[in-house]
């Protein structure tokens, strides 16, 4: 007998199918799981998932990305009133303007680098 003949059952009506192994967490051939042990594996493994989910989406919110991304704002809106000040009649004003403005701007990357390497 070679080895694939070996790994084969023989019926009494001289049919040949494949032994299985016998595991003890595998159902036997003619074993299946009840209905109710179905329901509550799917219901463990939803849980698992909608757990993962609302982890996932904790880890997405974070203060510090939040102050990050108002101070570009900020910046924004700052470098925007000097460069009015510098287009108008008031040049003078146009330098502290700018200053406040990337003043801000390295808070603001500095909050989201420090989120980032938390």
């Amino acid at each position: 007998m070679n080895g694939v003949e070996s790994e084969m059952q023989t019926n009494p009506d001289k049919t040949v199918t494949p032994a299985l192994p016998s595991e003890p967490g595998c159902p036997q051939p003619g074993q299946t799981d009840t209905p109710d042990d179905t329901v509550t594996l799917l219901t463990e493994i939803r849980d698992l998932l909608d757990r993962s989910e609302r982890r996932e989406r904790q880890a997405d919110f974070s203060l510090l990305r939040l102050a990050g991304s108002l101070l570009q704002m900020l910046a924004v809106a700052t470098a925007l009133w000097g460069l009015a000040a510098l287009l108008g009649d008031r040049e003078a004003d146009a330098t502290p303007r700018f200053m406040l403005a990337l003043f801000l701007q390295l808070a603001a990357l500095t909050a989201l680098l420090a989120d980032r390497f938390k």
